[in-house]
């Protein structure tokens, strides 16, 4: 996208900022309005009808609305007409599609789609001001221009021991309470999700057999998360699961969920995924993409 001083906006791939091979200058009028909003509420706390004070509900993120104000200076009427029909071609009618801030070379987006009636406006001849009513279904901002995830990892192998045993305290030995453990060489399956940001990102964990069955842990700080998986993913095959939409498919189309047994995984900035199963097998993988969120 062509991106004047290092800074510029595009809508649905189509970069409105910067003067295009046809001698259009494109200038994003403003700072979108609604781009830095936090989303609004609803629910949260309701009054009592039997007493004082009020009670908490669960409290959910509203959409975002936001305005988008393009002007278009055209070096003549038909080059002003060829670059209004492709602004409103950019436009996401049905399905959200990215709308893209890039600041000191730093891209981030938002998921939106046409909420409302855009405003098109002919100030002269060859210039039109343009006013697009978006919303975005999602609260969050991500990171990059959405044509992909900011943080690929994986794919990892379950865990080994090579070398080394357990000797237990129940042997007749001098031995600390739990016993001890001679030094072993363990290759973990673990990635640290790399993510930045404030908010819970995006994240798909890619689980490729064979593997009888396994457990995903994750750890931040003392927080300890775990979902197991209960079913077999034979050779060849991969099952994902979508924390964010909290949906588990085994390569890519049959739903799986009722065989994750646990609590929903919520990930965060620095967690780290292991990957364990009852059976080790070297060709079985955990891979993980994610995308960087902010609110």
């Amino acid at each position: 996208m062509r991106t004047p001083g290092g800074s510029g906006w595009a809508l649905n791939g189509f970069s409105t900022d910067g003067t295009d091979e046809a001698g259009v200058e494109w200038i994003t009028t403003s700072e979108t309005e609604g781009w830095d909003d936090m989303a609004g509420t609803r629910g949260g706390v309701v009054p009592r009808e039997d007493g004082d004070g009020g009670r908490v509900e669960p409290t959910y993120a509203e959409p975002v609305p936001v305005v988008y104000r393009v002007r278009i200076k055209a070096p003549d009427p038909e080059a002003a007409d060829r670059a209004l029909d492709q602004l409103k071609a950019a436009v996401p009618v049905r399905l959200p599609a990215p709308l893209v801030y890039v600041r000191r070379g730093q891209a981030r987006h938002r998921l939106v789609k046409q909420e409302g009636k855009p405003n098109f406006k002919r100030v002269s001849e060859t210039i039109i001001d343009a006013a697009i009513q978006l919303v975005a279904p999602d609260w969050r901002v991500f990171g990059g221009d959405g044509s992909g995830p900011t943080f690929i990892a994986g794919p990892v192998g379950l865990p080994r021991v090579e070398g080394g045993k357990r000797i237990s305290a129940a042997k007749p030995l001098r031995l600390a309470p739990g016993g001890m453990r001679i030094v072993a060489k363990v290759a973990s399956g673990q990635i640290v999700l790399g993510t930045e940001g404030t908010e819970t990102p995006p994240t798909i964990i890619r689980i490729t057999g064979p593997v009888p069955d396994f457990t995903i842990k994750a750890t931040r700080g003392d927080t300890i998360q775990a979902q197991r998986y209960i079913e077999a993913v034979p050779a060849g095959q991969f099952l994902d699961i979508d924390l964010g939409r909290r949906t588990v498919k085994i390569n890519g189309t049959v739903s799986r969920r009722n065989r994750l047994v646990g609590r929903w995984i919520v990930p965060a900035p620095g967690t780290v995924f292991e990957f364990t199963s009852s059976t080790y097998n070297e060709n079985a993988s955990m891979a993980i993409t994610a995308t960087s969120a902010w609110r």
